[in-house]
């Protein structure tokens, strides 16, 4: 795997292990064609399952992460491409394109946040998603800037009194998990992804 790509017949085993796992009713068969809606009755199909491979040089041993998250906590996600003059001073554009996310989401979706920023659009929405399936809830960002405002949003969301599943409160985001990508000098994509907060993985 050196070149970094996953070889087809790996990518084959995970499908039939997908499939088979739905035909023994672990998985319900939810994934269908997005015009046709033809459902293929095993969670197969084009372009899934969603498989993504990470070469480290050097180490030993093969991690394998699964996350599972349901059409709920996809409802609130939004993104939005955002220039330097949006981001804000002291990120306040930024700041603000969160919380009204979390509004606007209100008790719609499940409550941890994944927030991805920087690339190209879709390069934002991998770093969004990664966050918040793979980093613990409770873990510190290690790059200090991102973990300031994790802290800070998290508590800014909690403190727009949504509550548990909208029902108002003082705790609606158990976690806000960051990451960024080098970008474009002339804009940077954001992407907010939402996470069960069953944490399936």
């Amino acid at each position: 795997f050196g070149d970094g790509n996953l070889p087809e017949c790996a990518r084959e085993a995970v499908s039939e292990a997908v499939a088979e796992a739905t035909k023994k009713g672990y998985l319900r068969p939810s994934m269908v064609d997005p015009l046709t809606r033809e459902n293929s009755g095993n969670n197969t199909g084009k372009g899934v399952p969603n498989i993504e491979y990470e070469y480290h040089p050097g180490q030993k041993y093969v991690d394998f992460i699964i996350s599972f998250k349901g059409c709920g906590a996809e409802l609130g996600n939004a993104m939005q491409i955002m220039t330097t003059a949006k981001l804000g001073k002291n990120l306040s554009g930024l700041k603000r394109f969160i919380l009204e996310t979390a509004v606007n989401a209100g008790g719609k979706p499940c409550p941890p946040y994944g927030i991805g920023i920087g690339g190209q659009m879709d390069i934002a929405a991998k770093p969004s998603r990664k966050a918040i399936s793979t980093r613990r809830w409770d873990d510190v960002n290690p790059d200090p800037e991102l973990a300031a405002l994790e802290a800070e949003l998290k508590d800014a969301i909690n403190g727009l009194g949504l509550g548990a599943a909208g029902t108002g409160g003082d705790t609606v985001c158990l976690a806000l998990k960051m990451e960024r990508a080098h970008t474009h000098t002339a804009f940077a994509p954001v992407a907010i992804n939402f996470h069960c907060w069953v944490a399936r993985r």
